[in-house]
């Protein structure tokens, strides 16, 4: 789908520069407002609209072909516009949010345990570089307290 986008977003760049004898910027502001807003129909409606019947399959309906393929088409599409309209780009999803959410919080766990293990290491060499006085003492518990840390995360 992102190759189809990409082709599409080149063929109407090529499009717009290659009916360039604009009678002013008005019609050069017009065609390229044109092209943008149906090119965001054609890139995020219309997919929508082409899963023909996959609610109703998903759903068990096992009604006619034509029933499903209309049912589909008007889910479907219904969607599409209200996600348009809406403004969340016609195809993003609560399941997709959530997934990225739970993708960043992992990734957020593994920064803090990686920092927490070089926080470690670090107060590590001072405790054995400062051994047997109190600022290798300090060290010391401060690199278990990081261990611990990474442990927890």
């Amino acid at each position: 789908m992102r190759l189809i986008r990409k082709i599409y977003w080149i063929v109407m760049v090529v499009l717009l520069v290659a009916g360039f004898p604009y009678e002013g910027p008005g019609e050069f502001i017009t065609t390229f407002s044109e092209y943008v807003f149906f090119g965001l129909i054609f890139l995020y409606a219309a997919p929508k609209v082409l899963r023909i019947g996959s609610s109703a399959k998903r759903n068990g309906y096992r009604g006619s072909l034509r029933s499903s393929m209309i049912g589909g088409l008007q889910q479907g599409t219904s969607r599409a516009v209200t996600n348009f309209m809406m403004g969340n780009g016609g195809g993003s999803n609560a399941r997709a949010n959530d997934a990225w959410a739970r993708k960043a919080a992992a990734d957020q766990r593994v920064r803090e345990r990686t920092q927490a293990l070089n926080d470690a290491k670090y107060h590590e060499y001072y405790a054995k570089k400062n051994a047997g006085s109190y600022d290798g003492y300090r060290s010391a518990n401060r690199a278990q307290a990081a261990r611990n840390k990474a442990r927890n995360l």
